[in-house]
């Protein structure tokens, strides 16, 4: 299940445009960190589903968050009443609420640091300073 997958499926019984944010897989960050130089990526996420009382607080919710989809292909002009009454009808609720799912990603991985930025101590940790975080 990905971020937003019932509104996303909702809005595809109202028309054919792209009214829902496209978040990046785990796969994809994966891969994304592997190729930024990074190593041992070990990722894993979990899914959070939140229930709303209302479908328009959801709307509230992801704009607030600043999720909301701002692609130059987004819809410029005000959602129809019509529109509107077919997206709650198409919307998945369960006793009477609007599920939201949210895949959270979470994440590390090691990067691989200059010989002369840094050295292990005797007890093999590596310490850097604020400095040089900022530099690299």
């Amino acid at each position: 299940l990905n971020t937003l997958s019932e509104l996303k499926h909702a809005w595809q019984a109202v028309d054919n445009q792209v009214h829902v944010q496209n978040f990046d897989e785990m796969h994809d960050l994966g891969d994304l960190i592997l190729q930024t130089g990074f190593a041992d990526p070990v990722l894993y996420n979990e899914t959070i589903t939140i229930e709303y009382q209302r479908l328009s607080t959801l709307f509230e919710d992801i704009k607030g968050q600043g999720a909301g989809y701002y692609g130059e292909d987004r819809m410029r002009h005000v959602l129809s009443r019509r529109a509107y009454q077919r997206l709650l009808q198409a919307y998945p609720q369960q006793s009477g609420h609007f599920p939201a799912s949210f895949e959270i990603i979470y994440g590390q991985a090691w990067n691989a640091l200059p010989s002369n930025k840094a050295s292990a101590n005797e007890r093999g940790e590596v310490v850097i300073s604020i400095d040089g975080i900022r530099n690299t």
